[in-house]
């Protein structure tokens, strides 16, 4: 090998080295920016601020920067969390699907998982209880191969409770019983205790007053201060056996407890069901003022909630079709870019086309007034 391609050879891989080095920090640039974006977002989804969205759209922007990542699955998650608690259920399910993309195109198994379940959620929040059931199931096969206990239990639970929404309680039943046997061997108290609220659920429905009584019992010894939604259940649930029991007063006072700890902590969510059972048992006693107080709060408390339930879809929806519109305009300049520059090159090649055709016809006429010129001279020879 000669000298000049020793050096061309090391001036290539110096180059080579060069880019690789400076391609490496580069991502490591990338890498603790995207890192550093991801730490505020969640920080700020933690403490429920206000601008967890802004951040969350600031992490998304500089994920799609780069190839497909963690942090864009995080930032599109984030968004569906922060679009599910302003009950914008169309934006939320699009930024989960969004999210689960993602999450299929770094193959992490863990994080497609956690998109199906999030799907999941967001059709049982809409109703479409065949299309939750699906979306668990499929993040449970996930789940059952990954190995992750305590994640399979949430899958298992939340399957329960699609059972218990459509009455199928044999399946709710099983369901909630694999995710109990999960939490009790992990010691999990948490998760032990919505297994058994599921189960309660199951037992008052079916009529098993000794089973349901078990139940929150064991739910009780557990029950913390902070425990808040699961108090409220607790309550709402121990005033259901008690009507079972024909306990009308202790129902009363178990659902008013309920009431109570959903009011003082802002936690309307399970307040419509809790006024309605008040209201079947006043009835039942025949209490019609307490009746009529309880249903002018009731009332009042639905018209709020559809207000906003309304007032969420609307907004919802008004921002879909923008963001369409917008996505529709961007699309329709980039197809008029497309047929301008595709226009130009058609241009550019009919003008090579005529070009060659005029120079093709100029040869033809230069080569046919040569051979016109040589044959003259020729029959001027021979003459």
């Amino acid at each position: 090998m000669n000298c000049g391609c020793v050096k061309v050879i090391f001036s290539i891989s110096f180059i080579c080295f060069v880019n690789i080095l400076f391609s490496q920090k580069k991502q490591t640039v990338e890498n603790k920016e995207l890192s550093r974006l991801d730490s505020i977002a969640f920080h700020s989804l933690e403490s429920n601020s206000p601008n967890t969205e802004e951040h969350a759209n600031n992490l998304l922007n500089e994920s799609l920067k780069s190839s497909a990542s963690l942090y864009r699955v995080n930032a599109y998650t984030i968004l569906g969390i922060v679009n599910k608690g302003k009950g914008y259920y169309v934006s939320s399910l699009n930024h989960y699907l969004k999210a689960l993309n993602a999450a299929q195109d770094i193959n992490d198994d863990g994080r497609i998982s956690a998109c199906l379940n999030n799907i999941g959620s967001i059709y049982q929040l809409q109703g479409n209880y065949q299309k939750a059931k699906e979306y668990f199931q499929k993040s449970l096969d996930i789940e059952e191969k990954l190995n992750n206990p305590l994640q399979k239990s949430i899958r298992l639970y939340n399957i329960g409770e699609v059972y218990l929404d459509v009455d199928s309680l044999d399946l709710a039943l099983a369901y909630f019983n694999r995710s109990l046997i999960i939490e009790k061997k992990a010691n999990f108290t948490e998760g032990i205790m919505y297994a058994l609220l599921g189960l309660t659920e199951v037992y008052i429905k079916t009529e098993r007053p000794s089973d349901a009584r078990y139940s929150l019992e064991n739910i009780k010894a557990l029950l913390r201060e902070s425990d808040v939604e699961v108090s409220i259940i607790y309550n709402q649930l121990m005033g259901d056996l008690q009507v079972l029991e024909n306990k009308l007063n202790e129902s009363l006072s178990h659902y008013y407890k309920a009431e109570s700890i959903s009011i003082s902590n802002s936690f309307r969510v399970h307040l419509p069901a809790i006024y309605l059972k008040e209201l079947k048992v006043l009835l039942e006693l025949k209490d019609y003022r307490l009746y009529s107080d309880k249903a002018e709060k009731y009332i009042a408390l639905q018209q709020s909630l559809n207000d906003i339930k309304i007032k969420n879809q609307l907004e919802d929806l008004t921002f879909q079709n923008n963001l369409k519109r917008k996505e529709l305009e961007i699309s329709l300049i980039q197809e008029e870019r497309d047929l301008a520059i595709s226009n130009r090159k058609i241009q550019a090649n009919i003008s090579s086309i005529e070009s060659r055709i005029v120079w093709f016809l100029i040869f033809t006429l230069a080569f046919m007034f040569i051979l016109i010129v040589v044959g003259v001279r020729k029959m001027l020879k021979v003459e």
